[in-house]
């Protein structure tokens, strides 16, 4: 499920629906560097952040879901 959702705002992040052309300011801002560095821009930014908060909850079920299948496992056998 969570990956669908991903994958859902991957295409819509390609198709342009969200395109968004504000930049953000670069955290490395290095005066000695010669010619400008590219910034990312907004949706660029929305989305990493969005891949990495689905991974943390990808990795949160799957824990989730491992302890529910032991405690149901636990409740088979005393039951059976």
């Amino acid at each position: 499920m969570a990956n669908a959702a991903l994958m859902r705002v991957e295409d819509e992040l390609l198709s342009g629906e969200h395109d968004d052309n504000r930049s953000v300011r670069s955290v490395h801002s290095d005066s000695s560097k010669k010619g400008k560095s590219r910034t990312p821009t907004a949706s660029q930014v929305y989305y990493e952040n969005l891949r990495r908060n689905v991974s943390k909850m990808d990795k949160r079920f799957c824990s989730l879901d491992s302890k529910l299948d032991k405690m149901m496992s636990v409740v088979f056998n005393t039951a059976g």
